[in-house]
């Protein structure tokens, strides 16, 4: 009798409720004065690659996460290549792709819910009767302003400060070996028979900007935040740089080839690709929000550049 007095007391305090918390108020990105928990120890995460990635290398697993699910296999994009995590392992559930499923969030007994602005399937509504929700528009964060806003919803300031040193360092280290600014980076990938502007979205053109390269006067053209334009043959050419930076979503030969059928012969008029200075990026790291990607990168870089003679 004593010992499942003691296992049930144990369990009533395992299972205490969110309100039970010590919390805070935080402000979201649809304006909204959300009381959180001031250590949250049950992150649910609806933003797949872009949150729940960078919230791991933040030092928070989060309980369930959004995953691409094909062909019955649960996948999270980025997860392998840039925090070693593989949804198989079970250690977080999975919440749905899109739309996320509501049941499964609430299953997971989450002490706090992250909606990105681009679940347009789901609602605040449906999540913040089952734990405080703070709704975060990825467009607006990219980079370092998506980690300090993650790191001080979630409590691991000190862990991004280490992160943001070793970022800076490099860096520094990259523009200390390499004159950036006299070297042009162009930033682009053919996709849907349009090219996607990839600067300076995501952790790609926040590199390149922090490392002070510079771009096509063309660039100049779009606001931030727009990265889907549609070009004719002649504009192509005001996309050449010394470097091309370029995504690819299978092999770098099936994106030059896309390229070629968008554009017979871009090759040939474009330096870049003239010189053999096309640097081909795996996609879905290059448009993430990690820093370890952010590292690769800035040897990359680099290594690249110096090989070209600059």
């Amino acid at each position: 009798m004593r010992f499942a007095l003691i296992a049930a007391v144990m369990t009533g305090a395992l299972s205490l409720p969110a309100a039970a918390q010590e919390t805070r108020t935080f402000t979201d990105d649809a304006g909204r004065t959300v009381e959180v928990p001031a250590d949250p120890q049950r992150v649910a995460s609806l933003g797949g690659k872009l949150i729940t990635n960078l919230l791991i290398e933040l030092g928070v697993t989060p309980v369930g996460t959004q995953a691409d699910l094909q062909d019955g296999v649960v996948t999270l994009q980025n997860g392998p290549t840039l925090t070693g995590t593989f949804m198989a392992d079970g250690e977080m559930a999975f919440l749905g792709q899109f739309p996320i499923d509501v049941e499964a969030v609430a299953a997971v007994k989450p002490d706090l819910i992250i909606l990105p602005n681009w679940q347009e399937g789901n609602t605040i509504e449906q999540f913040e009767t089952i734990a405080p929700t703070v709704y975060v528009d990825i467009d607006a964060r990219v980079g370092q302003d998506l980690a300090a806003f993650l790191a001080d919803l979630t409590g691991t300031e000190e862990r991004r400060a280490v992160l943001d040193r070793r970022y800076e360092a490099q860096i520094a280290m990259l523009r200390g070996q390499v004159d950036t600014e006299s070297i042009t980076v162009s930033t682009f990938r053919p996709i849907g028979g349009t090219i996607r502007i990839l600067h300076p979205l995501m952790v790609t053109g926040q590199v390149l900007e922090d490392a002070g390269f510079s771009f096509p006067e063309f660039y100049e053209t779009f606001e931030r935040g727009v990265d889907d334009i549609s070009l004719s043959a002649e504009f192509l050419q005001q996309l050449d740089a010394d470097f091309i930076v370029m995504p690819f979503a299978t092999t770098p030969q099936a994106v030059y080839d896309e390229m070629e059928d968008l554009f017979p012969g871009w090759c040939d008029v474009m330096s870049a690709c003239r010189d053999g200075n096309i640097i081909y990026l795996p996609a879905f790291e290059a448009t993430s929000s990690s820093y370890d990607f952010a590292t690769a990168l800035i040897f990359v870089m680099l290594v690249e550049t110096v090989r070209a003679g600059n």
